[in-house]
């Protein structure tokens, strides 16, 4: 079965990570991003690591709600591990060698880079984006970046629109098969056991009413905007228009300070791993 843990799951709170304007959520998540595909040494990792596990408090999650959202790309974190463990170089000091099987000090210290990376990126964007903005926020703030696009007639809209439909609906597919997969089981369907093809055939009893469902839900979807008379390529009003805010300024400036002081102490300070 599923375990959908918090995984895009929007949670209502008053704090400030979610009273943060959206446009400034997109491009601090871009900033994270790009410190932690510069952070190479193993401490400053770390304290990345922890800086963005700080995020839990500030927004006032659960701390359990906020580390389930990592359980879906459990497997993903796993396999990514592991491919990585498997890559060699000519003089890395091995640790297995069983056939074609190696692994060395090094591939152990780049696997682990890359599925902590995964995973902090994974994390810092469940938190700045799903958790703790709402879908008609996210599409305000996509617009509001994307707007300059507007001169060369591209779409801006629609393509917020799009977005933010389909990162409310993730979830709800996820906890849509989730309770296909219990209702077949109750009926006597096996996903557990078996050989590969056998697990395959059986997820179809999943895919088919899935497939149905969210044909339904797209249908209800399209009625009820153009019931409220959405058109594509009209300009709309807003009822709470984006502003920015003292505290915006106040934590893309914190934010900036810490990840180049991070960025500083891997590249001048800290010895190479």
């Amino acid at each position: 079965m599923f375990d959908l843990g918090s995984f895009g799951q929007y949670i209502h709170e008053d704090s400030l990570i979610h009273r943060l304007d959206p446009r400034v959520k997109f491009i601090c998540l871009i900033l994270f991003i790009t410190c932690l595909l510069m952070l190479q040494h193993p401490l400053t990792l770390l304290s990345f690591g922890l800086f963005a596990f700080a995020h839990i408090f500030l927004a006032r999650l659960p701390f359990k709600t906020a580390l389930k959202s990592l359980k879906p790309i459990l497997p993903l974190l796993i396999f990514a591990f592991l491919i990585n463990a498997l890559v060699t170089s000519p003089g890395d000091q091995l640790l297995l060698h069983i056939g074609f099987i190696r692994v060395s000090v090094e591939s152990l210290s780049k696997a682990s880079f890359m599925a902590f990376r995964l995973a902090a990126l994974v994390f810092i964007s469940n938190l700045m984006l799903a958790l703790t903005t709402s879908a008609m926020q996210l599409c305000d703030g996509m617009a509001s970046l994307l707007s300059p696009l507007e001169r060369w007639h591209v779409p801006v809209q629609d393509i917020a629109m799009m977005m933010s439909i389909a990162l409310r609906f993730v979830p709800t597919l996820m906890e849509e098969s989730d309770k296909i997969m219990k209702a077949q089981t109750s009926r006597g369907a096996d996903y557990d056991t078996g050989g590969l093809m056998k697990r395959l055939k059986g997820f179809v009893t999943v895919l088919v009413p899935l497939f149905i469902s969210a044909f339904h839900r797209a249908e209800a979807l399209a009625s009820a905007m153009e019931a409220r008379a959405y058109r594509s390529g009209i300009k709309r009003g807003k009822l709470h228009p984006l502003r920015l805010e003292k505290r915006d300024f106040f934590y893309t400036l914190s934010l900036i300070l810490v990840l180049v002081l991070l960025i500083i102490l891997d590249r001048s300070v800290l010895p190479p791993a």
